[in-house]
């Protein structure tokens, strides 16, 4: 398939909008695979697409360009392609296109720990979504916004939207969506303290990425992992994480191969090996911090204050522990937790409105559709 669309790609006799779509799905089979790659794609179809005037095909190498970017870590870079792709789509009139770009603006603000701001891209995404009918663009927006509060520790407001997200790709048929779902719902149990409960979703999502997409398994080889470590099953849990860190690596993926190494300091911990931690944990800090994002801050941290206080180094470990709180604190301040819930309400407030006004509609087309049959009975009556 996909060295057809590279020939596709690569013929000069096709039409120029033919060859964009064909590279820009071609980018496709290398955004998780090699992003270089794809963010070399990505820049060769804004140029092509620029010398012809095609300003849709631009904004899609924009897109693909913020993929490869996020993917790579380079958060702020991520945000300015996805910025330009949104202006073009916003300009050209695109609908579908402009929620693609505030969902991807989301993807990256909750990166960079700003959840109050991803939620309202998150929540722009969905409500485009919903007019334009769209259902896979719904259910990836219950996703991410049940990830969000997830984050927040609120995980009956994470299900409500998890689970109506889940039914929604399973209809559509989507596997990566199904998979996604699956593994968020088994984050809720995780957090809940049902560690059994979350194992069965984390290895049912993991089945169906090494089915459909074995690329994309990496985050779902450290859920599964993180869970066994919790359960004491360290062997089966360095299996999991350490092929997770393999792949991550591989694939360029730097946040999973953050969490990856997170778990596998906290893994050397529970084997009383102080000293791995500290090796393992640091180089989580290090990526973490190239990644601009502040959670896998917190997460490094711990684990390294953990360590040091275990060596007897108190100094070092105090260090860490309030690096730890300042970063938990930045993730959950008041002032975030707010935001997120008025904008939270609001939505909510305006769905129920919706509701209402197309609840009255209908009774109002009923009503007249009854007084019209009324006029027509009359009608006879006097005819």
């Amino acid at each position: 398939m996909n060295d057809s669309l590279y020939r596709v790609w690569q013929d000069p006799g096709l039409p120029d909008t033919v060859r964009a779509k064909a590279l820009d799905r071609h980018f496709d089979a290398f955004e998780y695979v090699d992003r270089d790659s794809a963010l070399r794609i990505a820049d060769e179809l804004i140029r092509f697409c620029e010398v012809r005037d095609y300003v849709q095909g631009v904004a899609w190498g924009h897109n693909d360009r913020g993929l490869a970017l996020y993917h790579l870590g380079e958060l702020e870079s991520a945000a300015a392609a996805f910025g330009s792709a949104l202006e073009i789509q916003t300009g050209i009139g695109n609908e579908k296109g402009v929620s693609a770009a505030l969902n991807n603006l989301g993807m990256v603000y909750l990166a960079q720990g700003d959840r109050p701001r991803a939620l309202d891209h998150y929540i722009r995404s969905l409500k485009m979504d919903e007019a334009l009918g769209d259902s896979l663009g719904v259910a990836g927006s219950h996703l991410n916004i049940g990830v969000i509060f997830l984050e927040m520790g609120d995980t009956e407001q994470a299900l409500a939207y998890f689970l109506p997200g889940l039914v929604m790709m399973e209809k559509l048929g989507n596997p990566r969506g199904i998979a996604f779902l699956t593994n968020s719902i088994g984050n809720v149990y995780s957090r809940q303290g049902d560690h059994a409960k979350s194992l069965g979703y984390f290895k049912r999502s993991l089945a169906i990425l090494e089915e459909h997409n074995p690329n994309g398994m990496a985050p779902m080889l450290n859920n599964v992992g993180a869970t066994f470590l919790k359960l004491g099953e360290l062997d089966s849990a360095y299996a999991y994480l350490e092929h997770s860190r393999v792949l991550s690596d591989e694939m360029g993926d730097l946040a999973t191969a953050t969490h990856a190494r997170i778990y596998l300091g906290q893994l050397a911990l529970a084997r009383h090996d102080p000293g791995l931690a500290v090796e393992r944990c640091s180089k989580a800090l290090e990526l973490g911090r190239s990644l601009g994002a502040w959670q896998y801050h917190q997460g490094a941290c711990n684990c390294l204050y953990q360590a040091y206080k275990d060596l007897g180094e108190h100094g070092r470990a105090l260090e860490y522990h309030e690096l730890e709180v300042a970063y938990t604190d930045s993730l959950s301040n008041e002032k975030n937790t707010k935001k997120i819930t008025e904008l939270e309400m609001q939505y909510g407030f305006e769905k129920k409105e919706a509701a209402a006004q197309a609840e009255q509609e209908k009774k109002d087309a009923i009503a007249a559709e009854e007084l019209q049959r009324q006029k027509l009975v009359r009608n006879g009556f006097m005819g």
